[in-house]
């Protein structure tokens, strides 16, 4: 389970990852179009998986999967690499462990 103690700290961490998934990944080029809450849902899925023991490897995997399978869009590992360790990093500062 997450260790932040406030729900308050979760959604800060939440919106974190989503501003790094918008800003900083964003493999279908909508930050000029889309309300920046666009990929919460993959934000979530992220923390979660990082809170059960994910690293920068399987965060990597989740992120091509969701540009090739969801998006059917090319593979860009090193792109989602470079990402996965920027949140890795991120959610390892946090403390979401």
């Amino acid at each position: 389970m997450v260790t932040l103690s406030q729900s308050g700290e979760i959604m800060t961490v939440l919106q974190e990852v989503n501003e790094i998934l918008f800003r900083s990944w964003d493999p279908i080029g909508i930050q000029d179009i889309a309300p920046s809450d666009e990929y919460l849902d993959i934000a979530a899925e992220i923390v979660e998986l990082f809170n059960e023991q994910a690293d920068a490897h399987l965060i990597a995997q989740i992120l091509t999967a969701k540009r090739t399978q969801e998006m059917k869009l090319r593979a860009d590992n090193s792109a989602d690499a470079k990402i996965a360790e920027h949140l890795a990093a991120l959610l390892g500062a946090k403390k979401i462990r």
